[in-house]
């Protein structure tokens, strides 16, 4: 009998370890499966423009190519990239202070993140030189009109008429 127990044993053990490894649960080291999605992204209520090619990990986490930071105006996080059929992409979670709120019914993303993660642009304000002014070509007018009217009281027939004519030069 005590056969039996300890063959029961292994079977338990090793029933159990089947339902580990078929239950998504991995080891600390190893990282979960991406899976991609096509998603709208909104980022601070500003339509990204475009569908974007985003991976999901089994938390729901959100991950960006690295080459869409920029299109969003947002630096990329410091945070090590995944690489996936030729792409790096980069967790949104990993920018401090961000909120996404994920829609897969309707196939979008609204994403808020703090000021400082947007990119920083400057323009110079320097003054540049006017352009020269175009001159203009030698031009003429003639403008005319005529009214005429017709009526059965003394006075009624006549006809009235005006003109004018310009000319230009050049300025």
């Amino acid at each position: 009998m005590q056969g039996r127990v300890s063959v029961a044993g292994w079977v338990a053990v090793l029933a159990l370890a089947i339902s580990w490894s078929t239950s998504g649960v991995r080891a600390a080291d190893g990282p979960a499966a991406l899976t991609p999605m096509v998603l709208a992204l909104n980022v601070n209520g500003v339509d990204g423009g475009e569908a974007f090619v985003v991976l999901t990990d089994g938390a729901g986490r959100l991950w960006l190519d690295e080459a869409d930071f920029p299109r969003l105006r947002l630096n990329p996080p410091a945070a090590p990239p995944r690489e996936q059929d030729g792409h790096r992409y980069l967790p949104l979670a990993a920018i401090p202070g961000v909120i996404v709120k994920l829609d897969e019914r309707q196939g979008q993303a609204t994403v808020t993140v703090p000021p400082m993660a947007f990119s920083t642009y400057t323009r110079s304000v320097e003054a540049a030189a006017p352009p020269p002014v175009t001159p203009s070509p030698p031009g003429a007018f003639l403008n005319y009109q005529l009214y005429g009217q017709r009526g059965d009281y003394p006075g009624g027939e006549g006809v009235t008429g005006g003109g004018a004519a310009a000319s230009t030069d050049r300025v």
